[in-house]
């Protein structure tokens, strides 16, 4: 509704008892039209919002603008808007952020003799949207976000010029409308649903007593008309909540559905239970992120491709993190650097949480019914509502592990750690893999190892890209790990294994191999050779003074026999069988002096 009142006497003063009472509500007194608007507000809940008619170029509309722009409101700020925000426009532009605040160019003054009155009922999520983007929460849009009764525009306005008439001496001079007020749906509702889904009988009779109360209509057919204050109340559902309401949910008894008889954990929920225990008992802390990030962090953290593309929220939080995040780190990140600021040096953290990819187009608009199992088909759909989801496990280890003590000086955490430290999550869980060199954002390229099983990368672990270290504002060499755990097989059944009755024998090879072949690949093929008599084997030593870019690797083999002391020849065909493996896959040269 558009009302347009002249002859507005700008001097009129806003009676005293009007004044006091929006001030009891809150609220303070401006002028007698903006008072106006404020209390007919407080007294029907419509909100209103008056301009200065002189200052409207043409026809007033609600709309959007074209591009970006700056947009100066009623309290002083000036703001950008967009395209996302709904608006009052006329032929020059913004007049006002429907739902929220009027603009300065156009509001009531001293001098203004005519008026034009907006009463409007705006979609509740263009308003909800428009105050959390500029951060502006009025008494008009926490209503208009709430929605209002769809009746009230007419009355409301009405009232106003009725009041401004009688205290401002103004003249009504035209009344315009558009559209029609648009109420709940009639529906139907079986009373003995109502009893089904509260567990709880109740006649027919109660039903249409205690919904009559709250203002419907019923009919004796169970036809359900809503009044026009509770928009919420459109399918069965919830006028089943309003009955529990009003007989009270005390009144409801508290029976708990039969457990399944051997129920008991997932083996996927009682592996993050116990490498969540392992690491807690190791000093990390664990915290929970929201899984929102934005286009910038992912593009400063050197995630590109397939590990870059998310999902866009439609009603973000804060407009500063508006997608779901496809990685751990960056909120790990967040936390480390916010306890840093708080005062905290040497600590890990570690997550285990769900991230987001884009690896599929999502079905919209899927509404299960709420009285029966949904279908297969629509089981289906259901999932293919939501995305891809990945669980990962992450970790952040800043500053020292060690602090200066009687037993020696201290030390601070090394991208080994992280390493060792992911290696001994797999290991827990009884999984075999192997470590080979990655460089791999947004880890520092060459401090970072890459963890695979049956050739599949399912970690990475290693030291922060300085870059990342200096955005999150981090101490220098901060390291991290972050592992996979959906792409980690089910573990293998332990099988206990009794302690070897014979005596070992140990021998220690030394290899000769090129810098750039790995640790982890030298002792595969020292395995492979080896065969079963090899119980154990360990790197202890690493020369990196070789020249022309060779490196020594020094391991010690342990080998047993389950049933008999092995002989000397034994040992030496199974240690020169590893050896010559060595040889044959990472060109190794066997060190003799």
């Amino acid at each position: 509704y558009l009302r347009t009142l002249s002859n507005y006497k700008a001097d009129a003063l806003t009676p005293l008892w009007m004044s006091r009472r929006i001030e009891k509500m809150g609220m303070r007194s401006i002028s007698l039209a903006v008072d106006i608007t404020n209390y007919v507000m407080l007294e029907l809940g419509q909100p209103l919002h008056a301009f200065d008619r002189s200052k409207i170029k043409g026809n007033l509309r609600i709309g959007r603008v074209k591009k970006d722009q700056k947009f100066t409101t009623l309290d002083g700020q000036e703001r950008n808007i967009s395209p996302q925000d709904l608006m009052v426009m006329d032929d020059n532009g913004p007049l006002a952020l429907a739902g929220t605040m009027g603009g300065l160019d156009s509001e009531i003054t001293n001098s203004t003799t005519e008026l034009a009155l907006e009463a409007v009922r705006f979609d509740p999520i263009a308003i909800a949207k428009n105050s959390r983007r500029h951060k502006l929460s009025t008494e008009a849009s926490r209503r208009l976000e709430r929605q209002v009764d769809p009746s009230l525009a007419e009355y409301a306005s009405a009232r106003f010029a009725q009041l401004l008439i009688d205290l401002g001496g103004a003249t009504h001079v035209d009344t315009q409308h558009a559209g029609e007020p648009r109420f709940a749906p009639v529906v139907k509702l079986d009373p003995a649903y109502v009893s089904q889904v509260l567990g709880y009988s109740i006649t027919p009779e109660k039903i249409r007593e205690i919904l009559s109360v709250i203002g419907c209509d019923v009919d004796n057919e169970f036809n359900i008309d809503p009044p026009s204050w509770r928009w919420d109340l459109t399918q069965p559902a919830d006028f089943v909540e309003e009955v529990a309401r009003m007989i009270g949910y005390d009144a409801i008894p508290s029976l708990l559905p039969p457990r399944p008889k051997h129920a008991s954990l997932t083996w996927s929920q009682k592996r993050i239970r116990v490498i969540s225990s392992a690491l807690a008992a190791r000093g990390l802390s664990e915290v929970q992120t929201f899984p929102f990030t934005s286009d910038a962090i992912i593009e400063s953290m050197g995630y590109v491709n397939e590990r870059a593309k998310t999902y866009r929220i439609a009603n973000p939080m804060s407009e500063d993190f508006p997608v779901l995040r496809t990685h751990l780190l960056p909120g790990l990140a967040a936390v480390a650097s916010r306890n840093i600021g708080r005062g905290a040096k040497d600590f890990a953290i570690f997550e285990v949480g769900s991230i987001f990819r884009n690896s599929k187009d999502l079905v919209t608009a899927i509404s299960p019914d709420l009285d029966q199992k949904p279908s297969k088909a629509k089981i289906e759909e259901i999932f293919d509502s939501v995305p891809v989801q990945h669980l990962h496990l992450g970790a952040i280890l800043v500053g020292k592990v060690e602090d200066t003590s009687w037993r020696g000086s201290s030390r601070s955490y090394e991208w080994s750690d992280a390493i060792a430290m992911a290696q001994e999550v797999l290991q827990l869980c009884n999984l075999k893999f192997t470590v080979t060199r990655s460089d791999f954002a947004p880890w520092h390229p060459g401090r970072c190892a890459e963890l695979q099983i049956d050739g599949k990368p399912v970690a990475h672990a290693g030291e922060l890209h300085p870059r990342v270290v200096e955005q999150f504002s981090l101490p220098s060499r901060s390291v991290a790990f972050v592992i996979n755990l959906s792409a980690l097989p089910q573990s293998p059944r332990v099988r206990g294994e009794g302690v070897g009755a014979m005596p070992p024998a140990l021998q220690d090879v030394a290899l000769i191999v090129d810098e750039k072949v790995s640790a982890a690949s030298v002792e595969s093929a020292l395995r492979k050779g080896a065969g079963d008599l090899l119980e154990s084997i360990v790197l202890f030593d690493r020369y990196d003074k070789m020249g022309d870019g060779k490196v020594s690797l020094a391991y010690s083999l342990t080998f047993r026999a389950p049933d008999r002391t092995l002989t000397g020849a034994e040992i030496t065909q199974a240690r020169e069988a590893a050896v010559a493996q060595a040889v044959k896959d990472c060109g190794a040269i066997l060190r003799t002096a």
